[in-house]
């Protein structure tokens, strides 16, 4: 049996090589293991002596021999090799107890960042647990917020297809079909931008114009006041005055009917009623009804021949008040003057001055006549209020209504004319008649009368009324 080294594992002969000598001993290592050899016999002597039956087997150098303990106890070598060993164990032991003590040290450190970390996860799935009901509380209001704009959309859904019914009608309407295709539509479009570029342009000219009708219209009633204010029978009538009013009338019918009543329409039916007030100024009015460019210049003809007919010539509407033959009559044409016409007119001048200074123009009046217009014109109306309509027609019939009383005042004689030259077949004169637009047929015969001539006869002295000039030329196409 061979003897270790624990701290080298090898044989004791090869790792007591490198041993320094010991000084104690004096003896070599040869000499070591005879003495080894000694001790061990006179160890295994003295044991039998003492009956001892203890005994220990051992190897050394390859020979097999019987050692007794307490020699063993006593050997030198064996003594510092067991305590050479004991400090290895005991070291080892403390290495081992110090990396447990660690080892347990880490693991209750783990143990506690163990324990954090669940504390960490709980609180975690608390703070998840609360985000998740308020992400259900938003995801309930969400659906509810959609379910609104569901309604909502389903609403405004309702409301198109509401407005798309009237807007198709519209359409129809302007494009005188309803097989009327997009492109026609689009056409449709650019022709009336281009109208309401025209439209636009014209305005401007017309504000221009308003500013001085505005002015002269504003003169002649500082005038009129005055002349009132002195208690003159007659007033002196300035021809700039009427133009004025005239022009602002006339403003006033072409502002509504370009706005309002210039969509075609082909199919106008025909009745008695309507034949009455279209047929004056155009014969062929049921055609040129179903054409855009001529639409609204027939309706300016209605408007004025109407405003003509039932108060320009007829001076007792504006008081409400029957004046009789005499000065009924005055406007009907000469023949029916049953005396010269400087009497007749200072007489119908002052009869209709005392009417002004004593009555107020007639709202009677005016709402009958404004009726009477609007049956005739409503059909054709594309506005969206026909409320918008009766007004318009009020404002305008108020100012022929202003207008028709500032003539019936002057001694001088005032009156629209050329309200049979359709009817006539009368023939274009440039010397008192205008072309404002293209000329739909060819000649010089009148297709359409737009507006009447302002014709003056007489003067402000009650003479001369065989002289007739005209202060604002007719409009004719």
């Amino acid at each position: 049996m061979q003897y270790f080294n624990t701290w080298s594992f090898g044989p004791w002969e090869t790792s007591t090589e490198h041993l320094p000598p010991n000084p104690d001993l004096g003896m070599t290592i040869e000499n070591q293991r005879s003495s080894e050899a000694e001790t061990t016999k006179v160890m295994a002597d003295h044991d039998e002596e003492m009956g001892d039956t203890n005994f220990m087997e051992t190897r050394v150098l390859g020979a097999r021999s019987h050692i007794k303990a307490n020699d063993l106890r006593n050997d030198p070598v064996l003594k510092v090799f067991l305590q050479d060993l004991l400090e290895e164990t005991v070291k080892d032991f403390h290495e081992t107890s110090i990396d447990t003590k660690n080892a347990a040290n880490g693991t209750l450190e783990v143990a506690l960042n163990l324990r954090r970390d669940f504390q960490d996860i709980k609180a975690s799935y608390a703070v998840l647990a609360s985000s998740q009901r308020e992400t259900q509380e938003i995801l309930a209001a969400l659906m509810n917020s959609q379910q609104e704009l569901r309604n909502q959309v389903h609403a405004l859904a309702q409301d198109i297809t509401q407005f798309k019914s009237p807007r198709k009608r519209t359409a129809d309407q302007l494009s005188g079909t309803s097989e009327e295709d997009i492109g026609a539509f689009t056409a449709e479009i650019g022709r009336q931008k281009n109208h309401i570029a025209q439209i636009e342009k014209e305005l401007d000219e017309k504000r221009e114009e308003c500013v001085y009708v505005n002015n002269s219209h504003q003169e002649a009633l500082n005038e009129i006041e005055q002349l009132r204010s002195t208690g003159q029978l007659f007033a002196t009538i300035d021809d700039d005055a009427v133009i004025s009013q005239w022009k602002e009338l006339k403003f006033a019918i072409s502002n509504l009917t370009r706005q309002r009543l210039s969509r075609p329409n082909k199919n106008v039916p025909r009745n008695y009623s309507r034949k009455k007030y279209f047929s004056p100024v155009s014969r062929h009015y049921l055609y040129f009804l179903g054409e855009r460019d001529y639409v609204a210049l027939v309706f300016q003809g209605v408007i004025w021949h109407f405003l003509s007919s039932h108060i320009l010539k007829r001076p007792g509407k504006m008081w409400g008040v029957p004046l009789g033959n005499a000065i009924d009559g005055s406007f009907r044409g000469d023949n029916l003057e049953p005396q010269a016409p400087e009497k007749y007119h200072i007489l119908r001048a002052h009869v209709c001055t005392v009417l002004h200074q004593n009555y107020s123009i007639s709202t009677t009046e005016i709402e009958s006549l404004t009726e009477i217009l609007n049956l005739q014109i409503s059909p054709f109306y594309y506005g969206h209020n026909m409320v918008d309509l009766e007004a318009a027609l009020n404002k305008i019939i108020t100012r022929a209504f202003e207008l028709g009383a500032l003539m019936a005042q002057a001694k001088a004689r005032y009156y629209p004319y050329g309200l049979q030259l359709v009817e006539d077949k009368e023939t274009i004169d440039e010397s008192w008649m205008e072309i404002p637009c293209a000329k739909p047929g060819k000649g010089q015969a009148i297709d359409i009368l737009i507006t009447p001539a302002l014709i003056k006869s007489g003067n402000s002295d009650g003479e001369n009324y065989e002289e007739k000039v005209a202060l604002v030329k007719a409009e004719v196409c």
